[in-house]
């Protein structure tokens, strides 16, 4: 009877094991220490700053042109970070999930094609929440600092724009909401990180990152005229090539 248990305990044992093991195959942070934060920071793009008009046959942009697009230097983001590390002998290895909510600004200046003394400004903005998983390693420099280097993945879902028309001929200010094409609804982005984190404590570190996003798959299946560029109202259309986000955070040791 004794060697029956004793069986079926190992068994249960090895079992369990195996179990565990695959679960760290699976998940080899599950072990790691865990820590809950927020990060907050301003976001822009390292491609160029060019516009265009798909039409000025009709619409509150009939007769004109783009000309120059200019983006706000402060585009806030706010992110929920869950983040957890496995220490190593000589190099760290870190991993971090974001949930984030982002704000982005811009103008684009036009002149009339007949007449380019008339001009026109819109002022546009437009939002987009993301989920991002980030992957890295963690090169400790003393006790307190690590350097950080990796790279992940971010999806992303858009909301429309909204951009307010002025025009310096007299014509009535226009409000748009909408312009989005289908491929800038959703955005599936490949995610360069660097950054430095700093122990304050044993329980909270405190971190800077900057986080660039040069591939967009969604944005490689757009129309040809319109490839790298994103819709907001009446057919006019900005750059979104590269953007970054530069934040700093603190965290909490769970």
């Amino acid at each position: 009877m004794k060697k029956t248990l004793s069986i079926i305990v190992l068994t249960v044992l090895a079992a369990t094991a195996s179990l565990k093991a695959q679960y760290y195959r699976i998940d080899p942070f599950a072990a790691g220490e865990k820590y809950l934060g927020v990060e907050v920071g301003i976001g822009g793009w390292l491609g160029q700053s060019q516009c265009t008009l798909t039409t000025n046959d009709y619409g509150a942009y009939s007769g004109y042109t783009a000309d120059n697009l200019k983006r706000d230097p402060f585009n806030p983001t706010v992110a929920l970070i869950y983040k957890r590390t496995i220490e190593q002998r000589n190099i760290n290895l870190g991993t971090s999930f974001r949930l984030a909510f982002n704000w982005w600004h811009g103008s684009v200046e036009g002149s009339a094609t007949a007449n380019p003394a008339n001009t026109f400004t819109t002022k546009f903005k437009y939002t987009n929440i993301e989920i991002s998983d980030l992957y890295y390693l963690m090169f400790p420099v003393g006790d307190q600092i690590s350097i950080n280097a990796g790279f992940g993945l971010t999806l992303g879902l858009n909301r429309d724009p909204s951009s307010t028309i002025e025009f310096s001929n007299g014509t009535p200010t226009v409000e748009t909401k909408g312009g989005l094409d289908f491929m800038d609804l959703l955005s599936a982005q490949i995610d360069l990180m660097v950054g430095v984190d700093y122990l304050l404590t044993d329980d909270i570190t405190l971190s800077a990152n900057i986080i660039g996003y040069p591939i967009d798959f969604f944005g490689m299946m757009d129309d040809e005229n319109v490839k790298g560029f994103r819709g907001i109202g009446e057919g006019l259309y900005v750059s979104k090539k590269f953007p970054y986000q530069l934040t700093i955070g603190i965290t909490y040791h769970l």
